[in-house]
């Protein structure tokens, strides 16, 4: 430490060589203001005990741990003194792979497991960069716990394939169709069954399910569906004929799906046959 004129103390960095002046043993030194060297440094000592994510300073060659972050002892259940006595390949549940991706370091790794203290294994994102420190190389790891996104994005899988399996099992026909029928986003195997006709077909031509409307119900159809332009419910029922001449009674219902402004950018629906229904009435 060295005081300026005016009082004020800052750290220096000061360097001495022996030699000569005038003939006579010397010492030569040279000092080097360090106090923004200083600053960077313990910038970054608050961005490390910060992060909430698990930070290690890890030598490259041989895999030891040279420095961790508070949240890595609270994420593996370690204390900073045992996790310095440790190697990364310690906390890893697919210890080769760590070794690798140490000797071979990368910026980003897939989803890889580590391993708590009480050996309980969990998924981590990893994010890393290297550094060269006097000849010696180093890797920082930064260590996310992704274990709740993984259970999300597991919950989110099952409903989606729950709504998957309930259309694909009733007998009704559930669709999504655009407002103006040019489209369908989907249609359930029911159509088949009900209508006698392929999915493909309808969609090469998503109109194509009016044709089999009886012609004295197709023109009060086609109306009806004029509701759809002005995003309203509709709830209506028609008889369609089948290629072999059978007549079948329909429900068919459709809800308009809104974006977060409230525009209607696609109908929801299900159409029923009632045709037993309505000869028992």
């Amino acid at each position: 430490m060295k005081a300026t004129k005016k009082g004020e103390i800052i750290p220096v960095e000061t360097r001495v060589t022996t030699g000569e002046w005038n003939g006579k043993p010397a010492f030569f030194g040279v000092s080097k203001d360090v106090s923004q060297i200083r600053m960077s440094e313990e910038k970054y000592r608050a961005l490390f005990d910060a992060s909430p994510d698990a930070v290690f300073l890890v030598h490259q060659e041989t895999g030891q741990i040279m420095d961790v972050n508070p949240s890595a002892e609270r994420m593996y259940g370690y204390t900073r003194q045992e996790l310095l006595e440790m190697k990364n390949t310690d906390l890893s549940a697919e210890p080769e792979k760590t070794k690798h991706a140490t000797e071979n370091p990368d910026p980003y790794y897939p989803i890889r497991y580590n391993r708590h203290k009480d050996g309980s294994i969990f998924p981590v994102e990893i994010t890393t960069s290297t550094f060269i420190l006097k000849d010696t190389p180093f890797i920082i790891a930064t260590i996310r716990d992704i274990t709740d996104r993984i259970q999300r994005e597991e919950a989110e899988r099952a409903r989606e394939e729950v709504f998957r399996l309930i259309p694909e099992t009733i007998n009704e026909v559930f669709w999504v169709a655009d407002v103006g029928i040019h489209s369908n986003f989907y249609i359930s195997p029911g159509y088949e069954q009900i209508w006698g006709r392929t999915r493909e077909s309808l969609n090469l031509n998503p109109r194509s399910f009016l044709d089999p409307i009886h012609e004295d119900d197709r023109e009060r159809i086609i109306a009806d569906l004029e509701v759809k332009k002005k995003g309203l419910p509709f709830d209506h029922e028609y008889r369609i004929r089948l290629s072999d001449g059978t007549i079948r009674c329909i429900r068919d219902r459709g809800f308009p799906m809104k974006d977060k402004d409230g525009n209607v950018i696609r109908y929801a629906g299900i159409a029923m046959d009632i045709t037993k229904k309505q000869e028992s009435s």
